[in-house]
């Protein structure tokens, strides 16, 4: 028996609407969002039913608070609700989402992995006026002139009961930590945005007082300096937000990302992503939030101890082309273009004399120096003898291919990669 599947084009599920809401225009919301680089805050402000909202986002590190201000300009506007989700519409690992009080909502969780991570996350609204409650494991805001979220999360990476955290964190805000956070947020920004300047020359009133996207997509037509010094101010904004004492590395997606499956898992990868993420800190005059790299170059050095003596049953220590939070020095992955570099660590080890000598400043480098050491005595045990040179045998130079002698195939696997080479040079010539 055979089935032939018949299809007319025209067979539609019902007929012509006019789906256009007829209110859409005159309803059509005023808008305008902005992020100054110069005190690290974040706003927005946009008309509704002839009302004007502003809000004003802060992410303070003194306090580990993210701190957003809603205002209008009429009396007793101010109404919303909260509700905490899990990775946008996936609450895999989430065991519990509940309120506490009266202006706090909490969830939190974890993994079916024996080795999970649990975590938890709060809110809490402060306003003077209106009303603020809770109704299951949601609290909401209603006839407020102004009132502030207050935002923080834990894991128990930090903190052995992440839930107690955030809770002992909320509930040290009170209706006027608003003021004191926001002062301290910027003091401790400028300290570090403020110690450089570039000035390239003066653009255009009408260059000035246009938006950032238009400015952007002229750039290549007209000449807009200030544009250029902006774009430089904005990177070190990206990376002071994104590498403090204590902090991890800023990663392959970043502390802006917004997924539970983010792409490339959001993994550090060292055959030069991380790198490249702190070429920045030292030219920048931000030569102390390299303090996050060295940490985790730390994590990988002892890691890949056991790595070297497991895989190579060399000296030193080693890392492939990914690692993680906890420092991971296997192979990840199986491409094979990647997977097999064993350069991840020594590369990441340049950074740490290249600091030294950029600030000469003694005790990083004592304090890191491992690192350095097992680098090399890594490559003396694994470096081969070629053509009467010493070459890293085998490896692959990252993400690239070549095509063999007289063939249309492709290889990775090669001796001596250039890459290698100078990151080798690098180590067994330091120089102060």
């Amino acid at each position: 028996m055979e089935k032939i599947w018949i299809n007319e084009d025209s067979f539609w599920s019902g007929g012509q609407l006019h789906r256009v809401n007829p209110d859409a225009l005159d309803n059509m919301p005023v808008m305008q969002a902005q992020l100054a680089d110069a005190d690290s805050t974040a706003g927005v402000y946009y008309v509704v039913n002839g009302v004007t909202y502003t809000r004003e986002y802060i992410a303070s590190e003194p306090t580990g608070l993210i701190a957003i201000r809603i205002k209008a300009d009429k009396p007793a506007a101010v109404d919303f609700n909260i509700h905490l989700r899990k990775g946008l519409s996936l609450n895999r690992w989430e065991d519990y989402s509940q309120k506490v009080g009266s202006d706090t909502v909490i969830m939190g969780g974890g993994s079916a992995s024996v080795h999970t991570i649990e975590f938890a996350a709060g809110a809490k609204i402060v306003a003077s006026t209106g009303k603020v409650y809770t109704i299951g494991d949601y609290v909401k805001c209603e006839g407020a002139d102004e009132a502030v979220v207050y935002f923080t999360a834990w894991t128990s990476f930090r903190k052995p009961d992440p839930k107690a955290a955030v809770l002992g964190d909320l509930e040290a805000v009170t209706g006027n930590s608003y003021k004191v956070i926001r002062s301290e947020h910027i003091d401790d920004y400028q300290s570090l945005a403020g110690r450089v300047s570039l000035n390239l020359g003066t653009s255009s009133l009408d260059q000035k007082q246009g938006s950032t996207s238009a400015r952007i997509g002229a750039a290549g037509k007209v000449f807009d300096p200030e544009l250029a010094s902006l774009y430089f101010q904005f990177g070190r904004y990206l990376f002071i937000s994104s590498s403090r004492s204590g902090t991890l590395p800023p990663n392959l997606q970043g502390i802006w990302n917004g997924d539970i499956d983010p792409q490339w898992g959001s993994k550090y990868t060292i055959n030069i992503n991380t790198q490249m993420n702190y070429w920045p800190a030292l030219v920048t005059n931000l030569a102390d939030l390299n303090a996050p790299l060295f940490d985790l170059i730390e994590k990988v050095r002892t890691m890949g101890l056991d790595t070297v003596k497991s895989m190579y049953g060399a000296r030193g220590a080693v890392c492939h082309h990914n690692t993680d939070l906890w420092g991971d020095s296997a192979p990840h992955d199986n491409y094979v273009s990647s997977t097999f570099w064993p350069s991840g660590l020594a590369w990441l080890a340049t950074h740490i004399f290249e600091h030294y000598q950029f600030t000469g400043d003694v005790d990083v480098l004592r304090e890191h120096f491992d690192a350095l050491r097992d680098s090399v005595l890594f490559f003396l045990d694994f470096m081969t003898d070629y053509k009467g040179w010493k070459v890293t045998n085998r490896s692959i130079s990252p993400e690239n291919k070549y095509y063999l002698p007289n063939s249309s195939s492709a290889a990775a696997i090669t001796l001596g990669p250039t890459i290698d080479n100078s990151i080798v040079w690098a180590l067994l010539v330091l120089k102060s």
